[in-house]
């Protein structure tokens, strides 16, 4: 019997690899880093809040952290002197980047931001944990921490923590828990995309916008990842992995601009096409010039917000121009999609440039995920409707091509077949066609009535169907006339129709109206082995099963 392999591409195969590798070095580096001693009581980690004080020329003023302090000059001084030997060897943790913190005990300089390496603006900045890990002998000493004055004065001072390093590892986890939780979800959402797409691939239903959400949310989850500040506490700040986050934020909108023009017929748009060479291009320069330390990435950021921006604004136009051609559902939510994440994205840019928020990142991650589920569920409810449409089409199929009293093939359903067969018969060394006739059918129905001819008809095609399905296919090609092929047929005819006369036996014992079947068989290659016509094929095995009729009479 012929069939043909389905597939899958090695394109999708690759993709669901890199997915799963990716996945699990997020899951390994996650348990890694949460991973601490077990004896570790919660009490290791202590709040230092109170004993702090600056001066403002002469006047000493205490301070209760966190807090916020106004103060002139350039810059500003906390002092402490409560610390005891409880303290001595443990971890100090604040976040104060952003006023280049630098941490002082007993004139040694414990801990000093410096971005030379890779310079960063004052809402990346105030991310980042500043840790600090304090002498073994500290009784006396007093404990500084120089803000250099960067915001007219005002300094939002954050709280200091101070614990042994799993305790600190784990309050830094537990600060940048909705960014990894974020990176995590868009992980595993890739990877089920991707199977999806893998098996309607398989089906032959697939739709690309599975792997174009894929690798946005793949491309965002790196985003998310690198920009968050556990992360880069984990990787020592290094240059590199702020620059992978600056080039998956570059990058994330070129999936989404495939996934438009593989929606409707958005994919006459050129503009499309010029959009996505534009983020490329700026990916690329943005590279050139920072490489040549021409312009800093962060001094650039400005230029793909805007990119974004007009990105989103030209793709909601084009949505709606072509909503208003072909109004279906599919487009009017990817159109509410969009106009989601434009708002999430105002609101973050929001909070970037004008509030310098630092968690201005959340809001967007979040506005990327509702926005991930918007299109998934479209794209999975145009899935449904297909699945729908192709299972009523195969239904469809089945009953044009199904006998409706017997349940097996149909005389169009046997033409078929013999006409595959045929193109193919080079590849079977033979071909076998059994035709069948019901003898005696029509003095039932003019003793008995239809339903009695038809209970013989169907008891007929059972016994037929018993016998040869696991070898071929069967059909019912007239009122009285059945038919099977066997394609490379086992076995001898006289095997064949024994199994095939105890099953008509089997019947014919417990049944008030007695079937006989007259039987003949033809080849399809000759004695030499050469392929008959398919009209002298057929007639042959007409003929024989006519003598056969005979002799049963």
């Amino acid at each position: 019997m012929y069939h043909r392999k389905r597939k899958i591409t090695k394109h999708g195969i690759a993709e669901l690899f890199f997915v799963c590798v990716i996945a699990a070095a997020f899951l390994y580096m996650v348990a890694t880093g949460l991973k601490s001693n077990t004896n570790i009581m919660q009490n290791t980690l202590s709040a230092l809040s109170e004993g702090w004080y600056y001066f403002d020329g002469s006047k000493k003023i205490a301070v209760t952290l966190p807090s916020v302090v106004e103060k002139e000059g350039d810059s500003l001084i906390l002092y402490n002197d409560s610390l005891s030997e409880e303290e001595e060897g443990k971890t100090l943790t604040t976040k104060g980047a952003q006023y280049n913190l630098k941490i002082i005990f007993a004139d040694q300089t414990l801990y000093e931001y410096s971005d030379e390496s890779f310079p960063r603006n004052d809402q990346m900045k105030s991310k980042m944990f500043c840790d600090a890990v304090l002498p073994k002998k500290i009784t006396g000493g007093q404990l500084e921490l120089h803000y250099e004055n960067t915001h007219q004065g005002i300094y939002e001072l954050d709280k200091i923590f101070l614990g042994t390093d799993q305790a600190v590892w784990k309050q830094h986890c537990r600060s940048s828990f909705i960014p990894l939780t974020i990176s995590f979800v868009m992980l595993v959402l890739a990877f089920l995309a991707v199977g999806v797409e893998i098996y309607l691939h398989h089906v032959h239903m697939g739709d690309r916008r599975f792997l174009n959400v894929a690798c946005f949310l793949l491309i965002c989850s790196i985003w998310c990842l690198t920009d968050s500040a556990v992360f880069q506490q984990i990787k020592g700040n290094y240059e590199e992995v702020c620059i992978i986050s600056f080039y998956a934020f570059m990058l994330l909108a070129i999936p989404m601009l495939h996934f438009v023009k593989n929606t409707g017929e958005i994919k006459k748009y050129k503009i499309i096409d010029w959009m996505i060479g534009v983020f490329y291009l700026n990916a690329i320069m943005q590279g050139v010039l920072n490489w040549f330390h021409i312009f800093d990435f962060v001094d650039m950021l400005f230029a793909t917000h805007l990119f974004l921006i007009i990105g989103i604004a030209i793709t909601s136009v084009l949505l709606q121009k072509e909503y208003k051609k072909n109004p279906n559902r599919e487009i009017r939510s990817v159109i509410w999609a969009f106009l989601f994440l434009a708002a999430c994205g105002l609101l973050a840019l929001l909070m970037y440039w004008l509030l310098q928020i630092s968690y201005y990142s959340i809001i967007f991650d979040f506005g990327i995920l509702i926005f991930v589920f918007i299109l998934l569920s479209v794209i999975v409810l145009n899935m449904a409707d297909n699945f729908r449409f192709k299972t009523e089409m195969i239904v469809y199929q089945r009953l044009a091509k199904e006998d409706r009293l017997t349940g097996i093939g149909n005389r169009r359903a046997f033409d078929e077949k013999v006409t595959e067969l045929v193109n193919h018969a080079e590849q079977y060394q033979n071909i076998a066609l059994v035709f069948m006739d019901l003898n005696g059918l029509k003095k039932i129905n003019d003793t008995y009535g239809h339903n009695a001819g038809d209970e013989m008809i169907i008891a007929s095609a059972g016994c037929i169907k018993n016998t040869f399905s696991h070898m071929g296919f069967s059909y019912r090609i007239g009122g009285d006339e059945f038919c099977v092929i066997l394609p490379n047929p086992t076995g001898t005819e006289e095997e064949w129709f024994e199994k095939m006369d105890q099953e008509i036996l089997r019947y014919n014992n417990g049944s008030r109206y007695k079937i006989s079947l007259a039987r003949g068989v033809s080849y399809i290659r000759d004695e030499n082995a050469d392929l008959k016509t398919v009209s002298d094929w057929k007639y042959e095995a007409d003929q024989n099963m006519y003598k056969d009729k005979i002799r049963r009479k």
